[in-house]
């Protein structure tokens, strides 16, 4: 008699219909660390900003300002975060990056869907590493929020900085 090894069709078919149930339950919460990871990491890079332009300050003992902006080389007078990011060592008008001001460090857009906000378009740090703006929140939500994924980083005005997690409402 002849005895064989292996798996049967019908095995093969379960164990299939078993990962792939397994799988559609793990993805949604896959989905959701992902998003909140991605978030997470937007908000370290601008609280990165923050410290970086407050300890220049500190350092150089002159005015350093975080401004939006789309292109890296100039500061947008609307405001739009979501484009990205610019420190620079700011001698003339505060919150312009002009003529002989010194671009410092420039930070990416965000992801494409989500959501970037706050109430203006710069914050300048003076020599001692005070904030120009007071009680100043930035906003992240990303797209599908979900729960407290939203993200805010709040900057108080002595320039230290906070991040907290919100609801999405």
């Amino acid at each position: 008699m002849r005895t064989s090894s292996g798996f049967t069709l019908i095995e093969l078919v379960i164990v299939v219909v078993v990962v792939a149930i397994l799988a559609a339950l793990a993805f949604p919460s896959y989905a959701y660390v992902v998003r909140s990871n991605r978030v997470a990491g937007q908000v370290n890079d601008l609280l990165t900003a923050v410290s970086f332009a407050r300890n220049e300050a500190v350092t150089r003992g002159a005015r350093i300002t975080l401004c939006a902006s789309a292109d890296g080389a100039t500061c947008d007078a609307g405001g739009s975060w979501r484009s990205g990011w610019v420190v620079f060592v700011d001698g003339g008008t505060a919150g312009e990056l002009a003529g002989t001001d010194q671009l410092l460090r420039v930070w990416p857009a965000i992801a494409a869907d989500d959501t970037l906000t706050t109430s203006t378009a710069f914050v300048s740090f003076n020599k001692e590493g005070f904030a120009s703006a007071t009680d100043l929140v930035w906003n992240f939500i990303p797209h599908g929020c979900r729960d407290d994924q939203r993200r805010e980083l709040r900057l108080r005005g002595l320039g230290r900085a906070e991040t907290a997690h919100g609801n999405c409402t």
